[in-house]
């Protein structure tokens, strides 16, 4: 049974996908675009502030475009799209794109300063930090919504393992002294689970982190904690299981579907499971 998209969210993946894919192929015969789009010393000393959320989008390379390149460029813009999919889905066009500046702008901003007090003569074109940023959120909210749903008594087991594998690349781009890369992928994963917390309201749940992640989540835990569904009559909170579908089930017939937040869906899904398996 093959998984279908909302009309909405396919006609924003092929817009993302092409508007990628044609940057990168124009920026290739276009050098003057590679070098206003690349995070350089040139642009910084001319101020080119925006070289900080666009680096992602030019190719990198100078040399002639072989078959291997293509194949990494399509298996790059893969990858990016099939994170893009999910969380555009469940969040929305305006959720997604506020993670791409944040992750993008943070991350481009540590690199223009390490830039300016390094000197660095070469351009900077990469997807790298953006992807890892995006891997970071996606395989968050992976795991939080399997657990809600009580799917997978181990959901979390994938997170332990993407930040061992973090770790071990940081530490691998220290030992290559590849020191730009390092601290522009590791803001860029920082900036992407600051956000998953902070706006998504997603944890690692790890017994690290959690004191940390309790921390930040304590004004947003008191506002998740609540139905988010409230009475027409009384204007309360709805807790109830029966009253909360009932009050759902009235949002989606005013409103639709989409006027439901995540976590209202994710609930009136479990609950409509559970009723029914009952």
């Amino acid at each position: 049974m093959t998984k279908s998209f909302p009309l909405s969210v396919s006609k924003d993946i092929r817009y993302i996908f092409c508007t990628l894919l044609g940057i990168q192929l124009l920026s290739r015969f276009v050098p003057l675009l590679r070098n206003l789009l690349s995070l350089s010393w040139a642009g910084l000393t001319k101020g080119f502030l925006w070289q900080c959320f666009t680096y992602p989008l030019p190719i990198a390379y100078n040399g002639k475009i072989s078959l291997w390149n293509l194949l990494s460029l399509f298996f790059l813009l893969y990858v990016f799209v099939a994170m893009a999919i999910p969380l555009i889905k469940q969040w929305g066009r305006k959720t997604f794109y506020q993670l791409l500046v944040c992750v993008t702008g943070v991350s481009g901003l540590i690199g223009m300063v390490y830039i300016a007090m390094t000197s660095y003569i070469y351009p900077v074109a990469t997807l790298s930090p953006l992807l890892q940023g995006l891997l970071v959120v996606s395989l968050l909210h992976k795991a939080a919504t399997e657990k809600r749903l009580h799917l997978q008594r181990t959901s979390f087991s994938l997170t332990t393992v993407l930040f061992v594998c973090l770790g071990v690349h940081l530490f691998l781009l220290l030992l290559n002294y590849a020191f730009l890369e390092f601290f522009m992928t590791l803001s860029a994963v920082v900036t992407a689970y600051l956000f998953s917390i902070k706006r998504l309201g997603l944890v690692s749940g790890l017994s690290q982190l959690q004191p940390f992640e309790n921390r930040l989540l304590q004004k947003k835990g008191k506002k998740a904690s609540s139905a988010k569904i409230y009475s027409i009559h009384t204007g309360k909170a709805v807790n109830a299981h029966s009253d909360f579908i009932d009050k759902c089930l009235e949002k989606i017939s005013k409103n639709g579907y989409k006027s439901l937040s995540l976590y209202e869906r994710i609930r009136l899904k479990y609950l409509s499971k559970k009723r029914y398996f009952s």
